[in-house]
């Protein structure tokens, strides 16, 4: 129990890592809604190994744990996590490049959802490329809003997922004033808790 207890933190926790960017890349403040991905990875990080909390680490994510379903006998059994998703989040990462070679003002990774929203509260206005990978199967829609709030698109496309994540989707982003963006990303059937993703803004030369 206590093990599939941290592999389902480690899966909610994973889906709001920011890979490190060069040392002249912008920090970022990104967020996803009603997720508190840095308490979740705390619980992880520091060996609090759910000791008499054992429903901490989903707890604290903002939302509701996965229902269990029922067994045979009639006891509940937590389903068992997708044994290819440490691999897929890998592959997810590693498709982003290396910052210090070709650098990105912002970058994240995650697990696919059927609803992600992540608010980027601090790109300088300008030009971007968005990259878009997906590594697993399926396909990703891909919405970018200007500000905080409204409905103002900027871009919008679709990723396509395979295994190896080699191919991403690459959107043109013009941003016209600092501050706020907005990505949605919305998998289908095939993708939705099972593909990995991750994305980066690069600006265009």
């Amino acid at each position: 129990m206590i093990e599939r207890l941290l592999e389902q933190a480690r899966a909610d926790a994973m889906r709001d890592i920011v890979p490190p960017g060069a040392g002249r890349a912008r920090r970022t403040v990104h967020r996803r809604r009603a997720i508190g991905a840095g308490v979740a990875v705390a619980s992880v990080a520091t060996g609090a190994v759910l000791l008499g909390h054992a429903v901490t680490p989903v707890a604290t994510t903002g939302r509701p744990a996965d229902r269990p379903s029922a067994g045979p006998s009639g006891v509940d059994v937590m389903p068992p996590p997708d044994p290819n998703q440490d691999a897929r989040m890998t592959r997810a990462g590693q498709a982003l490049g290396d910052p210090n070679k070709a650098p990105w003002v912002m970058a994240t990774a995650g697990i696919v959802s059927p609803g992600y929203e992540d608010d980027v509260n601090d790109i300088p206005g300008g030009k971007y490329r968005l990259y878009v990978y997906c590594v697993g199967a399926g396909k990703v829609g891909i919405v970018v809003k200007e500000g905080q709030y409204g409905d103002q698109r900027l871009a919008a496309g679709e990723a396509t997922c395979d295994e190896q994540g080699r191919t991403p989707a690459i959107l043109r982003i013009d941003h016209p004033y600092d501050g706020y963006v907005r990505v949605f990303l919305n998998g289908d059937a095939g993708a939705t808790d099972s593909a990995a993703f991750s994305f980066k803004f690069v600006r265009a030369s």
